[in-house]
Protein backbone atom coordinates (compact mmCIF):
# COMPACT_ATOMS: atom_id res chain seq x y z
CA UNK A 1 0.00 0.00 0.00
CA UNK A 2 1.32 3.03 -0.56
CA UNK A 3 0.26 7.05 0.56
CA UNK A 4 -1.35 9.45 -1.77
CA UNK A 5 -2.13 13.17 -1.14
CA UNK A 6 -5.15 14.69 -2.76
CA UNK A 7 -4.48 18.80 -2.62
CA UNK A 8 -7.46 20.93 -3.99
CA UNK A 9 -6.37 23.69 -6.26
CA UNK A 10 -9.30 26.42 -6.18
CA UNK A 11 -9.08 29.90 -8.02
CA UNK A 12 -5.56 29.65 -7.73
CA UNK A 13 -4.91 28.69 -4.00
CA UNK A 14 -3.46 25.38 -3.70
CA UNK A 15 -4.96 23.86 -0.68
CA UNK A 16 -2.37 20.69 0.08
CA UNK A 17 -3.63 17.35 1.83
CA UNK A 18 -1.07 16.85 4.83
CA UNK A 19 -2.54 13.50 5.66
CA UNK A 20 -3.23 11.10 2.69
CA UNK A 21 -4.87 7.91 2.26
CA UNK A 22 -3.51 4.69 1.59
CA UNK A 23 -4.36 2.88 -1.59
CA UNK A 24 -3.00 0.12 -3.65
CA UNK A 25 -2.18 2.08 -6.28
CA UNK A 26 -2.28 5.12 -8.03
CA UNK A 27 -5.15 3.64 -10.52
CA UNK A 28 -7.02 3.37 -7.27
CA UNK A 29 -6.26 6.73 -5.97
CA UNK A 30 -7.11 8.58 -9.33
CA UNK A 31 -10.78 7.07 -8.73
CA UNK A 32 -11.30 7.65 -5.46
CA UNK A 33 -10.28 11.45 -6.75
CA UNK A 34 -13.26 10.87 -9.49
CA UNK A 35 -15.60 9.96 -7.23
CA UNK A 36 -14.67 13.03 -4.22
CA UNK A 37 -14.96 15.49 -7.28
CA UNK A 38 -18.82 13.88 -8.53
CA UNK A 39 -19.55 14.40 -4.92
CA UNK A 40 -18.21 17.92 -4.38
CA UNK A 41 -20.27 18.94 -7.69
CA UNK A 42 -23.24 17.04 -6.96
CA UNK A 43 -23.35 19.39 -3.30
CA UNK A 44 -22.23 22.53 -5.21
CA UNK A 45 -25.40 22.16 -7.66
CA UNK A 46 -27.61 21.29 -4.88
CA UNK A 47 -26.88 24.23 -3.20
CA UNK A 48 -26.97 26.53 -5.69
CA UNK A 49 -23.24 27.29 -5.31
CA UNK A 50 -20.96 27.77 -7.82
CA UNK A 51 -18.04 25.21 -10.30
CA UNK A 52 -15.12 27.01 -9.64
CA UNK A 53 -12.09 26.62 -11.54
CA UNK A 54 -11.30 23.83 -8.99
CA UNK A 55 -8.87 20.48 -9.80
CA UNK A 56 -7.93 17.47 -7.27
CA UNK A 57 -3.90 16.94 -7.64
CA UNK A 58 -3.32 13.14 -6.51
CA UNK A 59 0.64 13.46 -5.11
CA UNK A 60 2.98 10.81 -4.19
CA UNK A 61 4.76 10.52 -0.99
CA UNK A 62 7.95 11.73 -2.40
CA UNK A 63 5.59 15.32 -3.71
CA UNK A 64 5.51 14.11 -6.90
CA UNK A 65 1.78 15.05 -8.88
CA UNK A 66 0.67 11.89 -10.45
CA UNK A 67 -2.11 13.25 -12.07
CA UNK A 68 -5.22 16.18 -11.48
CA UNK A 69 -9.16 15.65 -11.97
CA UNK A 70 -10.61 18.91 -13.04
CA UNK A 71 -14.07 19.07 -12.26
CA UNK A 72 -15.07 20.84 -15.25
CA UNK A 73 -13.43 17.39 -17.20
CA UNK A 74 -16.65 15.57 -15.51
CA UNK A 75 -19.98 17.82 -16.36
CA UNK A 76 -21.19 17.00 -19.97
CA UNK A 77 -24.05 19.52 -20.44
CA UNK A 78 -26.14 18.56 -23.47
CA UNK A 79 -29.18 20.71 -24.52
CA UNK A 80 -32.41 18.80 -25.58
CA UNK A 81 -34.54 20.31 -28.10
CA UNK A 82 -38.11 19.88 -27.43
CA UNK A 83 -40.85 19.97 -30.10
CA UNK A 84 -44.48 20.99 -29.16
Amino acid sequence: MARFFFHILKNGVLEMDTEGVEFSNHEAAHADAVRFVRELLAERIMSDGTIDEECVQIASETGDILSEVECGSLVRLTCASYRT
